[in-house]
């Protein structure tokens, strides 16, 4: 070793014998002054780069050089490593790394497990990777981390005392790529040993049965017997049971030793042929036993934890074989594995465990059902074992979902499913429990079910439409006469009692959720409903002889509002007949849902309509009638049209069959305004945005021109203001057009933005007001505010407005933002409540108290005091702008919350205009109209003279200081 070479002057080094060398402890030599390598015949690779950069960097440090001599590379030309330049390194593998990335591990029982947590960066550019390998106490362990390079040296000037024989503290220090090392400097020795231990019994039948009980129970245990047996040892080990083999039973094991390097193969087998003899197993005593070094590879044992399926412990494994181990979980009647390989680099490969079953016990025990091959003979006996775990639907996960879904599919794939009566009863039932399930659930489900699908088959499954599927797939098989009434849903097959066909009428007592509680029925016959009765009627003309019909209803629309969201939330908006988008309201479904079809046909186009009379499940306006579109899962209104409606009913009229249900504005937020009305309105936006737009960029202009206009910080405010307007305008001209509303990320960027701006205008409107209140208050206020106020007023007017987003944002991972009724990506209603309505709100009420009290300054007991200091006059011109952008800018608001009931019309219109051309108005207000901006503007275009004297004297907006009136 080279930490013990510490006098002598030269060292030669022949034979190829330079792979001695320890070159972490080379800085240890402290008077060795020549290395002379002769007879070697070098492969120079990144090792023996970094020997050469270890000498380099030494010697640049120390006035003792260390000359190195007789370094040829073979593999070179045999031209001299310390004379030529190596590109071999292609990993940046230089002396002090830019960043050192170690090994992190603790009392390991192996080095091949050292490693697992890593050490991204050590963190100053003179550390190094360290590494111990210890034995005390009888126990083997391996430690790693980050250290300081000279410290680390003084510890490995330690090893020629504590890294010996009889004592076992080693430690090494790593630069450069070595800093990812596992071999710890060679102070570690790993080797395998195959191990078979004779018993003093005879192998009996049970025992060769692998799969037998008595097999299970006598080797269960038998590796961690062995370990506890040895584990005194002087090395860490992993003991992995193989086999049994006869015709004495002998007990095959594999064991995987890390020991100090002085503890080598041989020595182990000694101390284990000494050990072992007196090992019992299952009560009998070892006869004989045998070792022989292994001179396979493995892949060390590993521990992998799953998400569902339990804990997977991998054994030691040899390279380029598969790994095959049981199951953390079992079914109660087969055995299921998990598949692993080894890889030819001692790395583990991909894992396969997806057959293993799951860990909760009641999806396993549904798991295990949907394993079952189902027949003519079992179809009852597993529909009923199915119903009875649907029963406990109150704990069901959309993994349960997914597995019961997909064994009711696979029961109705049987023939004799449509004919048992008590697999008919227990599908219905089944169905019932599912649609039990809270709405969350089952929409995670269809969430998921990508995901899931991978793991019980390789097809996308929507497990929420496989349901209502379900239920129409099964009334058609039935060839009689059949009737169910669930709590959730209730189906009907039903044939004229005689030849000719006189329609079919289904009613129902529509005030109960319960069905089993709503008097409902079939009649053969087209007949006028009850009242307070919903259902639907065929007409006699639909047929010309006998035909089957089936009628189903839902007590709840659960499953089809959750195949909506879904679609929703993906944006499937590609046409106006996506009712519940692009429609101008936020509408869902406001009743129970009805069905009616006939088995194999396909009815359209029926001269006299079906009528479909639904309960309004709550009160809303703006009705549709609409039906489920099996082949594109969402509701459509084509061929159906309210007959009549009022306030508790809606009769529809259809030209086909198919699943039907009323879709209402229950929240009410649109719908008053017809579609003329709603044109007129969005020409009114965009024109008077793009106008706005120009108004408010136009002043920017006129006040960044002139300097004299601009040097006061009323007008800095008019300028602030009307940048927030601008953007405003521009947001909102590019955030209307289809390609953003099309892209959820677009659409979510355009709702913070317009959200961001708006409130920004509003805070610009307050900074305005308190302005006006301190200019009355404070008798003599300075002419030009100080900058740092000014820099508090900018970061509160556009400061604010960014924290309230953020936290709007924050809130629900930014789905507080989104498309929204009417056609804009805007607040969603309760957040526009709290983070727009309720600041603009607060916002208008301090301006109009803040006026108050000005107004009662100017005119009150305190006005004197003001004309004596000449304040009155510019304070009253001040008010009477900032009174006119109060209107346009605060008051516009009011418009919109008024817009309900009879008037909304009026109020929506004024609303609309006024915003619309809000930066408009104040171009007009604070440049056409102002006496100073029309004076500037004459000095450098004399020909504005004339324009500018007819239009003198008129109210500017209060950032002018110069305000005047008409005389």
């Amino acid at each position: 070793m080279f930490t013990e070479l510490t006098s002598l002057r030269t060292l030669n080094v022949s034979n190829n014998n330079i792979s001695t060398i320890d070159h972490h402890s080379i800085f240890s030599l402290a008077s060795l002054e020549k290395l002379i390598l002769t007879g070697n015949e070098l492969d120079c690779q990144c090792e023996e780069q970094l020997f050469k950069q270890l000498i380099q960097y030494r010697n640049a440090r120390n006035s003792l050089q260390l000359d190195v001599q007789g370094a040829l590379c073979l593999n070179n030309g045999q031209n001299d490593l310390f004379k030529m330049s190596i590109d071999a390194c292609s990993h940046g593998e230089i002396f002090w790394a830019p960043s050192v990335n170690c090994y992190s591990c603790t009392d390991s029982p192996g080095l091949l497990t050292c490693g697992a947590n890593r050490i991204e960066n050590c963190g100053q550019n003179t550390d190094v990777c360290y590494s111990t390998i210890t034995y005390a106490s009888n126990r083997l362990s391996a430690t790693a981390g980050c250290m300081n390079y000279i410290a680390c040296l003084d510890l490995i000037a330690k090893n020629n005392v504590t890294c010996v024989q009889g004592n076992t503290t080693c430690f090494s220090c790593y630069t450069g790529s070595l800093s990812n090392t596992r071999n710890i400097a060679g102070y570690a020795n790993e080797f395998v040993l195959e191990v078979s231990i004779e018993l003093r019994a005879a192998l009996s039948a049970g025992l060769i049965n692998v799969h037998s009980q008595e097999y299970n129970e006598f080797t269960k245990n038998i590796s961690a017997n062995v370990k506890a047996f040895i584990q005194d040892e002087r090395m860490g080990f992993w003991v992995e049971f193989d086999k049994l083999s006869g015709p004495q039973i002998t007990v095959h094991l594999t064991i995987h030793c890390t020991s100090i390097w002085y503890i080598t193969a041989q020595s182990v087998k000694i101390t284990l042929f000494k050990t072992l003899p007196k090992l019992t197993l299952n009560g009998l005593e070892v006869s004989s036993v045998n070792i022989v070094p292994s001179n396979s590879e493995y892949c060390p044992p590993t521990v992998q934890p799953t998400a569902d399926r339990g804990q997977i412990n991998w054994p030691l494994t040899s390279v380029a074989t598969n790994a095959t181990i049981d199951c953390p979980f079992q079914f109660n009647n087969t055995r299921s594995v998990a598949r692993r390989l080894c890889q030819s680099d001692k790395a583990w490969g991909s894992s396969s465990f997806f057959d293993c079953p799951l860990e909760d016990e009641q999806a396993r025990a549904l798991q295990e059902i949907s394993r079952k091959e189902i027949n003519n003979d079992n179809v009852a006996d597993v529909s009923s074992e199915l119903f009875t775990i649907t029963n406990n639907w109150n704990t069901f996960t959309s993994t349960d979902i997914g597995l019961a879904v997909d064994t009711v599919d696979k029961i109705l794939n049987v023939d004799r499913a449509s004919t048992d009566d008590a697999a008919i009863d227990n599908t219905v039932a089944i169905i019932n429990n599912l649609l039990n399930v809270e709405d969350d659930v089952l929409a995670e489900s269809e969430e998921t079910s990508d995901s899931s699908s991978k793991r019980f088959s390789q097809v996308r499954k929507l497990y929420v439409t496989i349901i209502i599927k379900a239920v129409d797939k099964l009334l058609s098989k039935i060839d009689k006469k059949f009737s169910t009434v669930k709590s959730n849903l209730a189906g009907f097959v039903s044939s004229p009692d005689s030849g000719a066909f006189n329609g079919f009428t289904l009613s129902f007592s529509d005030g109960v959720k319960d069905l089993t509680k709503s008097k409902i029925s079939v009649s053969t016959a087209a007949e006028d409903l009850g009242a307070d009765f919903s259902g639907i009627m065929l007409p006699k003309t639909l047929f010309k002889s006998s035909e089957k019909v089936t009628f189903t209803v839902y007590s709840d629309p659960k499953l089809f509002e959750t195949i909506s969201n879904r679609n929703d939330t993906a944006h499937n908006q590609s046409s106006d007949t996506n009712t519940n988008r692009f429609s101008g309201f936020k509408r869902k479904i406001n009743s129970k849902v009805v069905a009616a079809s006939v088995p194999n046909k396909t009815v359209t186009n029926l001269t006299a309509p079906v009528k479909i009379i639904l309960k309004h499940e709550q009160t809303g306006k703006n009705v549709t009638c609409v039906y489920w579109s099996i082949e594109s899962s969402e509701w459509l209104s084509g061929g159906c049209s309210v007959h009549a409606t009022n306030e508790d009913f809606t009769e529809c009229h259809c030209d086909h069959l198919t699943n039907f249900a009323l879709l209402m504005d229950v929240y009410d937020v649109g719908g008053e305004l017809d579609e003329s009305n709603k044109e007129v309105l969005r020409i009114i936006s965009i024109v008077g945005c793009a106008m706005s737009l120009a108004g408010a960029l136009l002043t920017i202009i006129a006040y960044g021109i002139f300097r004299r206009l601009r040097k006061e910080i009323v007008s800095k405010i008019l300028m602030q203001l009307c940048s927030a307007i601008a953007a405003l305008n521009l947001v909102f001209l590019v955030g209307v057009q289809k390609y953003a509303a099309n892209s959820i990320g677009g659409c979510k960027t355009v709702a913070v933005l317009l959200h961001y701006f708006l409130l920004a205008i509003m805070c610009w409107m307050l900074v305005e007001a308190f302005l006006l209140y301190k200019y009355v208050k404070v008798t003599v206020w300075k002419k030009n505010i100080p900058s740092f106020f000014q820099r508090k007023l900018a970061l509160f007017a556009w400061g604010t407005p960014l924290i309230i987003v953020a936290v709007a944002l924050a809130v629900n991972k930014t789905d507080n933002y989104g498309y929204q009724p009417g056609g804009i990506c805007w607040l969603e209603r309760i957040p526009f409540y709290v983070a727009f309505l309720a600041p603009v709100c607060t916002v208008f009420v301090l301006n109009v108290i803040t006026y108050v009290l000005v107004l009662k300054k100017l005119f009150g007991k305190g006005s004197k005091e003001l004309n004596k200091t000449g304040q009155n006059k510019n304070i009253g011109k001040r008010l009477r702008g900032a009174a006119s952008v109060l209107v346009l800018l605060g008051l516009t608001w009011s418009f919109g919350i008024l817009a309900i009931g009879d008037a909304s019309k009026v109020f929506l219109y004024l609303f609309v205009i006024c915003n619309a051309f809000q930066g408009l108005f104040i171009f007009v207000l604070q440049c056409l109209l102002n006496e100073e901006v029309r004076r500037a503007w004459t000095n450098v275009c004399p020909c504005l003279k004339s324009t500018s004297a007819s239009t003198k004297g008129s109210l500017t907006y209060s950032t002018s200081t110069t305000v005047t009136t008409s005389t």
